[in-house]
Formats: structure tokens, C-alpha cells, sequence
């Protein structure tokens, strides 16, 4: 997959450890379905699929912390 200098960036870890881990997620998954390259999200809302009940997120709530205390956005 092709990747953005910042893009990058980010993977290399110089955005931190935590945009890092998330970047290397999105990459493997991309890779996966054979992606050129990342899309750019216009939309400044995102949507989080709970169908499943809040009660099996608990194990993601610490995962969810960190990327907040990161500043990780959409």
C-alpha cells in the first residue's frame, strides 16, 4: 500500500506509540483487501457500531482511553 510522508510518519512512530499501533491496524487490514492507498475522511463524524451491546466493549475501553489521550480523531 502506498502511503502519504505523514502517513508514514505515523507508522515510523514519530506521531507516538499509540498512532503508531493504530497506523500498522490499518495498513495490515488494507493490505488484506488489497489497497493502493488510504482514503481521505471528509466527514468530521464518525459512526461506532454497538449492536452488539455496550457490554462487549468493555474489554476495548482501555484501547479507547489511549487513543483519546493520544488525540487520535476520525
Amino acid at each position: 500500500m502506498t502511503l502519504t510522508p505523514e502517513q508514514q510518519e505515523i507508522l515510523d512512530g514519530k506521531q507516538g506509540e499509540t498512532r503508531a499501533k493504530m497506523m500498522e491496524v490499518v495498513v495490515r487490514y488494507g493490505d488484506i483487501f488489497h489497497a493502493d492507498k488510504l482514503l481521505d475522511i471528509t466527514h468530521k463524524k464518525s459512526h461506532f457500531v454497538t449492536s452488539f451491546g455496550l457490554s462487549m466493549l468493555k474489554p476495548v475501553y482501555p484501547l479507547m482511553d489511549e487513543l483519546i489521550a493520544a488525540g487520535c480523531k476520525v
